[in-house]
């Protein structure tokens, strides 16, 4: 199982009614499939971040991810919704 710290920023915090939380993911779970998985926790959750017409990211609202090791990068800019998840990742959502 892999640790994942979560931020939730302005609208994000509103859906969650939280401001961070840390989730646990099975080794090999993407992006995508965490935002499945909140998708069925907060509702709305899923529908604000994903365009339902392309299955892609929502270029209104940003996911930055945080590296373990230290780095920070729009997650869109990566692999999007295929990113990998590992273990100690920070996800932050606005």
């Amino acid at each position: 199982m892999a640790k994942i710290n979560l931020k939730y920023i302005a609208h994000f915090s509103l859906l969650t009614g939280n401001l961070e939380e840390m989730t646990e993911v099975e080794e090999k779970t993407t992006a995508g499939d965490l935002i499945r998985k909140l998708g069925e926790k907060y509702s709305g959750f899923q529908e604000v971040l994903v365009d339902k017409k392309t299955g892609e990211l929502n270029p209104r609202n940003k996911i930055a991810i945080r590296k373990a090791g230290g780095w920070t990068e729009n997650i869109a800019t990566l692999e999007g919704l295929n990113m990998e998840l590992s273990d100690g990742d920070t996800l932050i959502f606005w």
